[in-house]
């Protein structure tokens, strides 16, 4: 896993090159990506795409979850 993107950036003097960017601890970085390399870091950074997203879902699902806990410990102390 991995966060940032990859895109290919180009030279001036024409040739073309791969180039991680990503922020981490507030600061933004970016890195050299070997041609051959390339799809493994993208699979990572797909990978830390999917992680976030489900770690999302269950941060709101958490909190629906809290919700009705606190909605029913609440409801059931007034009923008479």
């Amino acid at each position: 896993m991995h966060p940032g993107s990859v895109s290919m950036q180009k030279r001036a003097r024409g040739s073309e090159y791969y180039q991680l960017s990503y922020s981490a601890a507030g600061k933004g970085h970016t890195h050299y990506v070997r041609s051959g390399d390339v799809d493994e870091v993208r699979e990572a950074v797909a990978n830390y795409r999917k992680f976030r997203e489900l770690t999302n879902c269950w941060i709101e699902l958490e909190i629906a979850f809290a919700k009705c806990r606190r909605e029913g410990a609440s409801g059931s102390s007034h009923k008479k």
